[in-house]
């Protein structure tokens, strides 16, 4: 026979001592397990994904890229990051001639809502963009893809 006292969650028997347990109480109890722990389970929607573990397990990638000159390019890191820095190895961020008055600019920053000039998130990575100029006739140069020069660049997942 059923049990009169039953578990507080899932209402499963909870057998006192006077009782007698019959096979369909505990088929029925396996049933109740089995539907609400299976259901839980299965539910997509309350579990992390794997995708969510790897990206808690190492939130940032640390990366470098050989410039090539042209004038845009794209670096594939097969997701769209949260934000990226870039900055030149072994030389620095910024190049002032002032006999010229040009400015050039070796690093930026992009996020998902903003980004500095030259540079921008994509869906699977972040492209560069070389000898840019913000407006026509500005004297600042934007150069994150400078032949044989290599960039760093961090990205947060």
């Amino acid at each position: 026979m059923a049990s009169y006292n039953k578990t507080p969650n899932l209402g499963l028997n909870n057998w006192a001592g006077s009782d007698r347990p019959q096979r369909a109480d505990f088929n029925s109890d396996n049933s109740i397990i089995d539907t609400r722990l299976g259901g839980h389970i299965k539910d997509a929607s309350i579990h992390v994904t794997a995708a969510e573990k790897e990206k808690w397990n190492s939130p940032t990638e640390f990366s470098m890229y050989f410039g090539t000159n042209a004038d845009s390019r794209e670096i594939k890191l097969g997701y769209q990051p949260t934000a990226v820095f870039v900055y030149p190895q072994d030389m620095p961020m910024i190049r002032v001639d002032f006999t010229t008055r040009q400015t050039e600019c070796y690093f930026g920053s992009a996020g998902r809502d903003f980004n500095s000039r030259g540079i921008a998130i994509t869906s699977d990575g972040f492209t560069v963009r070389n000898n840019y100029r913000y407006q026509s006739g500005e004297s600042d140069l934007v150069m994150l893809n400078r032949a044989n020069t290599n960039y760093i660049f961090l990205v947060w997942k």
